[in-house]
């Protein structure tokens, strides 16, 4: 790799990174493009407490698209679309990317960068395609009093068709700011009748709470929550038994198996563990549109309680205390897609090492022509503008 001029590293620091004109928020609210075909996320399993676990020696990957998808890390998501909404297009889309990315990136945006990460960015037509990079894709051996892992997959329970899933990802589209963003996530769990479970007192050492204990009532809003009569309605306009697959030109690494029943937005939720993590989640819900928390505390294997919190209407209070910082962060993006677009083959590498100061995303170019970012028939698929080229 061949560093660019030093003049491109952009440093955290406020001054280095203007704001975008437009406020960043949730008034147009957000749109599901697809679901993992129908696929559908594990339930929520309200265990008798206290519970305890033993530690697993399960390999866990950090980002489980990459592991087993490292040529087109994005092509499971876009072979769904095929089923779940092939009329989709990306002309006007600015920016695919994965949560943990955008996590990233907002975090270097706020000063706050903590681990190194490697970004691959690419420009397919007029939209900026960012793929993770990692140096080691398992997670690193877990610390003995982490039960996170264990919570995450010993509180939820999956359909009897949905056994062999051990992850259920979703891609959704909204506006940040002025830039159209497609962010593909993974979903822990789904919570279902909250308010009745809210009202119960059958589940000892369980809360169910409406609000996050840091926000009045008066901070709360309804704006921008899911449109999902508009995803059931095309849940139900699916029917897995009779889904037709189309044949992709490209030899692909993945394939779609038509199960599920899909998962509506609404019942969405994060598995966290211990005190005070719900909180550092925030910016992690927000980005993933995910309106619920699930906080498990513990005593060693020992899980005593656990907190269901609902963050749909907290996140305009999370906007207007961060909107500095989410401002930086479209800045930051359009940066970013400037440097792709002027890069040899309209594709470069973006660095942030923590231990290089001062603190910068630094850009380079390949060494070697890259491969695109998706395979030909998938670009002209859902870009117009490839179709008419070919």
């Amino acid at each position: 790799m061949k560093l660019w001029s030093p003049a491109v590293s952009m440093s955290p620091a406020p001054l280095a990174l203007t704001f975008s004109a437009a406020t960043v928020g949730r008034r147009r609210g957000y749109a599901l493009v697809a679901n993992h075909a129908l696929g559908e996320a594990p339930s929520l399993v309200l265990h008798e407490l206290p519970f305890v676990v033993r530690k697993t020696r399960t390999t866990h990957y950090r980002d489980a698209n990459v592991a087993r998808m490292p040529r087109y890390p994005f092509e499971p998501m876009f072979q769904s679309m095929s089923v779940m909404n092939p009329e989709a297009r990306f002309d006007h889309v600015d920016i695919i990317i994965n949560r943990n990315s955008l996590t990233h990136l907002l975090r270097f945006a706020n000063g706050t960068g903590q681990k190194a990460f490697r970004l691959d960015l690419a420009m397919v037509h007029n939209t900026l395609v960012v793929t993770p990079v990692w140096e080691k894709i398992t997670e690193a051996k877990r610390h003995k009093t982490n039960y996170g892992r264990e919570f995450e997959d010993l509180f939820v329970r999956r359909r009897p068709d949905m056994q062999d899933s051990s992850t259920h990802h979703r891609a959704i589209r909204y506006s940040m700011g002025s830039l159209s963003c497609a962010v593909l996530l993974e979903i822990d769990a789904t919570v279902d009748r909250f308010d009745e479970l809210k009202s119960s007192p059958l589940h000892k050492h369980w809360r169910f709470l409406s609000q996050p204990r840091s926000l009045s009532h008066q901070e709360l809003s309804e704006e921008g929550l899911p449109r999902t009569d508009a995803e059931a309605s095309l849940f139900g306009s699916l029917d897995t038994a009779n889904l037709q697959v189309p044949r992709p030109k490209h030899c692909p690494h993945s394939m779609v198996i038509p199960r599920g029943r899909g998962t509506l937005s609404s019942t969405a939720a994060e598995l966290v563990m211990t005190k005070g993590r719900a909180a550092k989640k925030n910016r992690q819900l927000w980005l993933g549109r995910t309106p619920y928390c699930v906080r498990g505390s513990h005593m060693d294997a020992n899980f005593t309680r656990v907190d269901v919190i609902y963050y749909g209407t907290s996140f305009r209070a999370f906007e207007i205390e961060n909107q500095d910082g989410l401002q930086r962060l479209v800045s930051l993006i359009k940066q970013l897609r400037q440097f792709a677009i002027n890069a040899t083959d309209q594709s470069c590498i973006v660095i942030y090492n923590k231990a290089v100061r001062p603190f910068a995303l630094r850009v380079f170019e390949h060494e070697k022509t890259p491969r695109p970012p998706l395979p030909e028939d998938l670009r002209s698929h859902f870009w117009t503008e490839a179709r008419a080229e070919t």
